[in-house]
């Protein structure tokens, strides 16, 4: 049954073949948009301390990122998607990815003003339905849900540094360090 919905998404059949071909979407990149984002990456410097060497990250062999770690990817999503991606797609797709990475670089500042919270949530309810428009309902999960009550957490626990778990976990990796050397030490 046609709706009629997006219909520059829809199959149309192939030349001679007799299959049907899917046209690209707007958020899906073209050969030349990943050689350009991935060169970007390649060639983008950055402090020592500030992130892992994103040289290392990208394969410009098959125009992927691989081997993240969480504070990389937080790097990518808050500091350098909003930037590379001026060079992609449509402005609509930009436009929302732009938003998000705002959001999500809003959330983690050490101070954020209690008056700008109802705002945010706000902002936040908007961009989501933007996402919407702009990715098919497989994209959301509850994940994509939990950005709302990112806000309403922020105002009952304070920064979302407070309360991040990656300092913990780095203690647990020194003490269980510490354990293991010091269990050698008593082999020895």
């Amino acid at each position: 049954m046609n709706l009629d919905i997006r219909p520059e998404l829809h199959p149309t059949p192939a030349a001679q073949s007799g299959k049907m071909d899917l046209p690209g979407t707007s958020y899906n990149l073209t050969t030349d948009e990943k050689r350009v984002v991935c060169q970007w990456l390649r060639a983008v410097k950055v402090p020592t301390g500030f992130s892992s060497n994103i040289k290392s990250l990208v394969s410009m062999k098959d125009l992927t990122l691989t081997s993240f770690n969480a504070h990389d990817c937080h790097i990518m999503l808050t500091v350098f998607l909003p930037i590379v991606i001026r060079a992609i797609g449509p402005e609509y797709v930009k436009m929302v990815i732009t938003r998000l990475s705002y959001y999500f670089n809003w959330i983690t500042q050490e101070v954020i003003d209690e008056a700008e919270l109802p705002g945010m949530k706000q902002f936040i309810a908007e961009t989501i339905c933007q996402l919407d428009m702009c990715f098919p309902p497989s994209y959301f999960d509850i994940m994509l849900h939990l950005m709302m009550h990112m806000v309403d957490q922020i105002q009952d626990l304070g920064p979302v540094y407070l309360h991040q778990m990656w300092m913990y976990k780095r203690f647990m990796s020194t003490l269980i360090d510490t354990s293991i050397t010091m269990l050698t030490q008593r082999a020895l």
